[in-house]
């Protein structure tokens, strides 16, 4: 699917992508696979291709684990199917991934859409949609997600191959 979120078109980008990645119960149900791309983003076929498997994870990870209902259920789910779809990012670097799940630890039960996406996108988010900022960097709890997801899946690799 492409979603519009140039010129200041009526999609919020944050707003869809919780709703994409954390609400596709109907979609899933109807026997659908969305991936999610935008026009504000160049496209390129590494994009789509991470997209796409990461929409084929984020089900597998679904099917098996349930619906992800708190802010950790979801970085959990996405680290998992971002990892396992061998994204490229959102990326941060070490001192930013430390401080992010620092920030992000006293809310991995927080189920409320506000605290949830402002950790997940960043103040950039929180700011645009009028939530609380948590003094989180763009994408933060996304590479923080796929940051542990990668690790996750690195430790399996390495159990697997001994």
């Amino acid at each position: 699917m492409v979603a519009d979120d140039a010129h200041g078109g009526w999609t919020d980008r944050y707003c869809s992508e919780y709703s994409h990645r954390f609400e596709g119960r109907a979609i899933y149900k109807r026997g659908w696979i969305v991936g999610q791309i935008w026009t504000g983003d160049r496209p390129s076929a590494d994009s789509v291709r991470e997209e796409t498997a990461t929409a084929i994870h984020r089900l597998a990870h679904i099917l098996r684990r349930g619906t992800a209902t708190t802010l950790g259920e979801m970085i959990d789910q996405e680290g998992t199917a971002m990892a396992a779809a061998g994204c490229s990012g959102p990326m941060l670097d070490a001192e930013d991934i430390a401080f992010t799940r620092d920030v992000l630890a006293p809310s991995l039960d927080a189920t409320d859409r506000a605290t949830v996406v402002a950790c997940l996108f960043g103040d950039d988010a929180a700011h645009r949609l009028g939530y609380r900022a948590h003094g989180l960097s763009s994408r933060a709890g996304l590479a923080l997600a796929l940051h542990d997801g990668r690790a996750r899946l690195n430790g399996a690799n390495r159990k697997g191959s001994a």
